[in-house]
């Protein structure tokens, strides 16, 4: 039996994916400089504690 490659999305899928991406990334945009404010002063308050 020959082995056959399954058929490629449909323009609409693909697009649909792709709405659905950038969506994403969107809405997870705002949350990016929070979470490197947080990133941040957590690495800050690390060098302040005193060496053993």
């Amino acid at each position: 039996m020959p082995e056959t490659t399954p058929p490629k999305p449909s323009l609409g899928n693909r697009i649909l994916d792709a709405v659905i991406g950038l969506g994403a990334m969107l809405l997870l945009l705002p949350a990016a400089p929070i979470l490197a404010l947080i990133w941040l002063l957590d690495r800050l308050g690390k060098n302040d504690e005193p060496d053993d």
